[in-house]
């Protein structure tokens, strides 16, 4: 039941990250590239990667793995200064990067009262890594055509 209720969320979550990657690169406005959200959301994306596997090997050697605050604290305080970061510029496609941040957001918060509820397998941590990161690509994504247009400019 918990595998088909996460493959249906996983799919929406696609959807909408699809679908605000192309919000973002139809907007019209000059953007210009910042290397620090770049590097940060690199750090965020390696964090979660990192507590998600460490999470899922200890869920395959000792079980299921019970809450941690701490992580889901310090994602949620990342999530909120990259999102000030990156929403700050008054540009048509910042304003579409609130509605990402928006459901990263609820995504955490899903996931938080999720994991206080039910400790964690391996299977549901690797899955819950995939989906975090499919939304995170499409800030990386849309960091990088920033920079590629930037180099672009340059020359």
């Amino acid at each position: 039941m918990h595998l088909f209720l996460f493959r249906f969320r996983f799919r929406s979550l696609l959807r909408i990250a699809l679908l605000s990657l192309f919000c973002l690169f139809t907007a019209c406005a000059t953007i210009n590239y910042d290397q620090q959200a770049d590097q940060q959301i690199t750090a965020l994306t390696q964090q979660i990667n990192l507590q998600y596997l460490s999470w899922e090997s200890q869920a395959k050697s000792n079980g299921p793995v019970v809450y941690d605050a701490k992580f889901y604290d310090t994602v949620e305080a990342s999530l909120a200064t990259l999102e000030m970061r990156m929403t700050a510029s008054q540009d048509a496609s910042s304003a579409k990067l609130t509605q990402l941040f928006q459901n990263l957001m609820q995504q955490l918060e899903n996931e938080r009262k999720f994991h206080q509820e039910h400790a964690l397998d391996a299977a549901y941590c690797h899955a819950e890594r995939l989906l975090i990161n499919t939304q995170l690509a499409v800030l990386t994504t849309y960091e990088l055509s920033l920079k590629n247009s930037a180099a672009s400019k340059a020359k």
